[in-house]
């Protein structure tokens, strides 16, 4: 789709969300009327315990854990109809396709070397399609790691070790070596090209070299990739995705992009926060950038890069 068909789409957004935040907001406060009722009936069942019945004050409890877990069901409910209705509708301008679950298996991108160690991986709110015929697809994730009670060998809580957002791009052209690029660290570098097949290449780039490495197989190939222009799109693109971490990875017919945020993207829709324009712009502008990367990187679909 052509950046001035979306931003003439763009302009159409607040038209048509004044309804649909309307009809949402409808449902919201019916869920909350739903809580209001539940958690009534367990107050009063807890008076009428403490007047007549005399059950003991463990009942208290008992009747608050089903109450708050009908709660967490009605706003699952209403999380689930909401970004139904809205994310659908601004995949529809930037003619993408919203998949709820995720649109990838993280399993498929650890041939690219870029994710670290983890034991359980979650993927939500998955996008696809074509910007400019160049096939994009990207996903929020989140990588736990399993800990242990302490002097005990059995497993314990969880530990979130990574949540950001996985981009995969489809290049034109078949790269015959894989180039990587790492946040700027001696220890990370070392532990990558030891004993590999990587090594680290030097750019005429001290902006790039302050910022990055970059790790490959084959350094001529690299080159050719981060020629002076392409490097300076990619620190473009770095500080267009706002990141807080950012990995790429270039091999077989694709770049892959793990950009580490420390919040949720794409997130709206709580039962006890109305549902704002406001938001859902601030949902669109995410999408929005991420799909801009085509363009920052002026990837062409003739010649892969």
């Amino acid at each position: 789709m052509e950046i001035m068909e979306i931003d003439e789409r763009v302009r159409d957004l607040s038209a048509h969300m004044h309804d649909k935040i309307a009809a949402l907001d409808a449902k919201r406060k019916k869920y909350l009327l739903y809580a209001a009722i539940v958690l009534t009936l367990a107050v009063l069942f807890n008076i009428l315990n403490h007047f007549f019945f005399h059950f003991p004050p463990s009942a208290l409890p008992i009747t608050l854990v089903p109450c708050f877990l009908i709660i967490g069901v009605l706003n699952g409910f209403y999380t689930h109809k909401a970004k139904k209705e809205i994310i659908e509708h601004l995949c529809a301008i930037l003619g993408l396709t919203y998949y709820a679950k995720g649109v990838f298996p993280v399993s498929d991108i650890q041939r690219h070397k870029i994710l670290p160690r983890y034991d359980k991986a979650e993927c939500e709110d998955g996008f696809s399609g074509n910007i400019g015929h160049v096939p994009i697809s990207f996903q929020e994730i989140i990588l736990k790691k399993e800990g242990k009670f302490k002097d005990r060998d059995e497993k314990g809580h969880e530990e979130e070790i990574l949540r950001g957002v996985m981009i995969r791009i489809g290049l034109k052209k078949k790269l015959a070596s894989h180039t990587l690029v790492l946040a700027n660290s001696k220890l990370g570098t070392f532990a990558k090209t030891a004993f590999s097949k990587y090594t680290q290449t030097k750019l005429a780039a001290p902006k790039f070299e302050k910022e990055f490495d970059l790790l490959t197989t084959d350094p001529l190939e690299s080159h050719l990739i981060f020629d002076p222009a392409f490097t300076e799109r990619f620190l473009d693109l770095a500080t267009h995705l706002d990141h807080k971490h950012l990995k790429a990875s270039f091999k077989y017919q694709e770049l892959v992009i793990l950009a580490q945020y420390t919040k949720n993207s794409f997130k709206f829709g709580h039962l006890l926060t109305p549902l704002t324009e406001e938001r859902i712009k601030k949902v669109f502008n995410e999408i929005k950038v991420i799909t801009e990367i085509v363009d920052v990187l002026k990837l062409n679909p003739h010649i892969g890069i």
